[in-house]
This record gives C-alpha cells, sequence and structure tokens, in this order.
C-alpha cells in the first residue's frame, strides 16, 4: 500500500532525492516515515534541514572517529563540506590538496612506478592516496579524490567526468569508480558527496 505517494513530493538534484511529506496528521506521518525507513534503510541520511555532510560527522563522532582528506579533483571542496559543520573539529584532522603528482608522492606516499603506469587518475592512485592521508595525519579514516572535472583535460580512454574516489578505514582500502556529468563544479560537488556518503554506509555497516 503506497498510498502516501499521493501526499509526497520528490525532488531529485545531483546530490540525491529530497522528499517532502505533506499532512495535517503527526500519526500518518509517523507511519509515513517508518515505511521510508524500512523501504530505503541507510539510504536516509537525514531529515529536515539535516545535510549528508552533518549525517556523515554523526556517523563519525557517535563512533569516536577520526577523519583525513587527500584532493585532487576536487579541489578542498571535500574538506570544505565536512568543515562546514559546526563541531567539525572533533573528527576532522585535517587534509592536503594533492593537485600536483609531485605532493602525491612527496606527502601522500604515491609510487613514481603507479603514476607512470597507471596515471594520476586511476584506481591504484586513489588507493595510495587514501592510504597515505590516513597514516600521515594518524586518523581512523582517509578518503582520496582523483579525477577530471573537465571542461578539458579528457582523453577517449579517460573522459571528462571520470573520477576516483579512495576509502581507507583500518587495513581496508576501497576505491570508487564514476563517471560523472555535469560542469566543473558540478562534477567537484558529486565526487565529494558521493564519498562522502560510501564513508557514511560503510561505518553504519561496519560499526
Amino acid at each position: 500500500d503506497c498510498a502516501w505517494l499521493e501526499k509526497a513530493g520528490f525532488y531529485p538534484s545531483i546530490y540525491g532525492v529530497d522528499i517532502r511529506i505533506e499532512t495535517e496528521r503527526k500519526d500518518e506521518l509517523d507511519e509515513i516515515l517508518i515505511e521510508l525507513k524500512d523501504k530505503l534503510g541507510e539510504s536516509i541520511y537525514g531529515y529536515d534541514n539535516e545535510t549528508l555532510e552533518m549525517a556523515f560527522g554523526k556517523v563519525l563522532k557517535e563512533r569516536d572517529l577520526t577523519v583525513s582528506t587527500a584532493e585532487s579533483c576536487s579541489g578542498g571542496l571535500l574538506a570544505n563540506l565536512i568543515t562546514n559543520v559546526s563541531g567539525s573539529s572533533e573528527y576532522y584532522i585535517g587534509g592536503i590538496i594533492a593537485y600536483h603528482n609531485r605532493i602525491k608522492v612527496d606527502f601522500l606516499g604515491v609510487s613514481q612506478d603507479v603514476l607512470k603506469k597507471h596515471g594520476a587518475v586511476s584506481e591504484p592512485t586513489a588507493r595510495q592516496m587514501a592510504e597515505g592521508i590516513r597514516k600521515l595525519f594518524d586518523t581512523d579514516v582517509g578518503l582520496s579524490t582523483t579525477g577530471i572535472a573537465g571542461p578539458t583535460g579528457g582523453t577517449p580512454q579517460k573522459p571528462v567526468g571520470l573520477v576516483y574516489m579512495g576509502f581507507s578505514f583500518r587495513g581496508e582500502v576501497h576505491v570508487i569508480k564514476k563517471i560523472f556529468k555535469g560542469n566543473r563544479l558540478e562534477i567537484k560537488k558529486q565526487t565529494a558527496y558521493t564519498i562522502m556518503d560510501f564513508a557514511r554506509r560503510y561505518l553504519l555497516k561496519k560499526l
């Protein structure tokens, strides 16, 4: 029974989908929320004005975890979003914008062999960046981004919008590959929100 859909409005964006429920009865709203939680589970990250970065911070804070960031294509946007949340200094230790390959090598430990063989925009590079920042800043979680935000720089093998995002946590490293659509800023935003949401979901499942 999805009769409640008649009372719902769906507002998609590049960040996700906002669902607005209109009803004058609190008991009906509570029933709808229970059904939504049952169907969508961890895909729901917040209610009212709670943002994804707030939800991510809440997961870290509740588990007493720290995070650091190594960014290339997102250019510091990931760190900016995380630190837009009041109290983020309790879990965000710091980050590096490793735009040039020299910074990736000298500070994050990305190997020259990986860069020569696979390039800066690659799964191995994102992996080493995430692990490198986690170790450098001695945090529980390390996040990384590397990609082609455009509008120039794309090739048939590596088109504009191709992004690799790394997640390092207690010896485990996962890399997400996406090809985003949109302008430069939209690609950067999708990158930052995607890796934050992956980390949020992972930690919810594991801890």
